[in-house]
């Protein structure tokens, strides 16, 4: 990986665009924005002149090398390698394609660029796709994401990224363009936060404060229900105070019916609205939110981030009743960044769409409020046979209970608080 800051120097490259193209794109330039590009070629340069700051990402050697020779003062210029073994000339149509490894670094090398925020991004070298999820996090509302090539013929899963972001403006003619902007509030969230519940062993790590915390710094306040049940004013002024707008009090002090209301709430959405139902004692990794909405693409029903132990543990020494062996049979499925495997049940925390929820709410209220003993493993053993639906975990776990006896394994869950 090589980094490089640019010295103004001759702008013969031309972006391999159409007029149309590159007005549309010049439409959405101002002096104060900052802008971004996978790929790099004449529309550095081009773009460049009308932005405060530019970043360019690119993967080819010899094309890296000619670039860095004509570059405007304003372009920080990032050579982010392809891993050794690939050629770097197929583009990636597969999501299952050992090549989505072969680009991890240069997708997620916005991670690295020290900016916050972009205002502008144009993708056009590879993985297209996943580099529009990637860079999610750093877009605001007013953010505009550009994919050349969008409707070219063969690039049809391209369109993936309308689970993500809303079309502005397009050119379908030509090589064509599309202009996006990220959906508002993409994943609702509902957080069950209380003071009561039983006494459990806990790492030191592991507090309400910690895990809520852990919960607003990855899947962020837009979007956020934190259903508060019977919460002392200390707990308050400690934990929620700077969360009030978003805090909603209850008293129900029960967490089966502070759950229900969690689903009552959810369900003033849209059937196609994504929804978190999260309990307070849980910690999510830094990639949480991205991994979970990976899970969706995947098309199943529920999804879960806690590779809950008790899947490797026999029945007869405290484990699932379905595993033998030290495992239940399964099957594993890999999306962009992780393995998944399909599953028998997890915990009150998972995530499923409105419309599913809906249909299911029955289900879950009789589990859970109307005979709390049954609980969330016997819910999900009845909507597997009564509505067969499917539910996945990733492994390895990127979020996971605090209890000490049932962490997710293979992680040093104190790196994420």
């Amino acid at each position: 990986m090589s980094f490089i800051t640019g010295e103004e120097v001759g702008k013969d490259i031309q972006p391999w665009m159409s007029h149309s193209e590159i007005n549309l794109i010049l439409k959405h330039l101002s002096p104060e924005k900052i802008m971004l590009e996978w790929g790099s070629g004449g529309s550095t340069n081009t773009f460049s002149q009308h932005v405060k700051k530019y970043y360019s990402i690119e993967h080819d050697d010899s094309w890296a090398e000619k670039m860095q020779e004509k570059l405007n003062s304003n372009v920080e210029y990032h050579h982010v390698q392809q891993s050794p073994g690939y050629p770097s000339n197929i583009p990636l149509r597969n999501i299952h394609s050992n090549l989505v490894t072969s680009y991890k670094n240069y997708i997620e090398h916005v991670h690295s660029l020290n900016e916050n925020h972009f205002d502008v991004v144009l993708i056009d070298g590879r993985c297209r796709k996943w580099c529009a999820i990637e860079v999610i996090p750093y877009l605001s509302k007013d953010s505009i994401v550009f994919i050349h090539d969008f409707y070219a013929q063969g690039r049809e899963y391209y369109k993936d990224v309308f689970l993500y972001y809303d079309e502005v403006d397009s050119i379908q003619w030509g090589q064509s363009i599309v202009a996006l902007k990220p959906k508002l509030n993409l994943l609702k969230t509902f957080y069950r936060i209380s003071d009561g519940g039983n006494v459990k062993i806990k790492p030191n790590y592991i507090s309400n404060q910690k895990c809520l915390y852990n919960f607003i710094s990855t899947f962020g306040r837009g979007g956020a229900t934190i259903i508060a049940d019977n919460i002392s004013d200390e707990t308050y002024s400690q934990s929620l105070s700077e969360y009030s707008d978003i805090t909603e009090k209850t008293s129900f002090g029960k967490g089966a019916l502070s759950f229900g209301h969690a689903i009552d709430r959810a369900l003033e959405l849209d059937d196609s609205e994504l929804v978190y139902l999260v309990e307070d004692d849980f910690l999510h990794s830094n990639h949480a939110r991205k991994i979970l909405l990976e899970g969706f693409e995947l098309g199943a029903d529920y999804i879960s981030l806690y590779d809950h132990p008790d899947k490797y543990l026999n029945a007869d020494r405290g484990g699932n009743p379905y595993v033998q062996g030290g495992g239940e049979v399964s099957q594993v499925v890999l999306s962009t960044s992780c393995h998944w495997k399909v599953t028998n049940s997890t915990v009150l925390t998972f995530a499923t769409k409105v419309g599913t929820l809906r249909e299911d709410a029955e289900i879950w209220k009789d589990c859970t409020i109307k005979n709390p003993g049954l609980g969330s493993f016997y819910a999900f053993q009845k909507l597997r046979k009564e509505n067969e639906r499917t539910l996945i975990t990733s492994i390895p776990g990127h979020s996971t209970h605090g209890q000490t006896e049932w962490l997710s394994p293979f992680r040093d869950w104190s790196h994420d608080t």
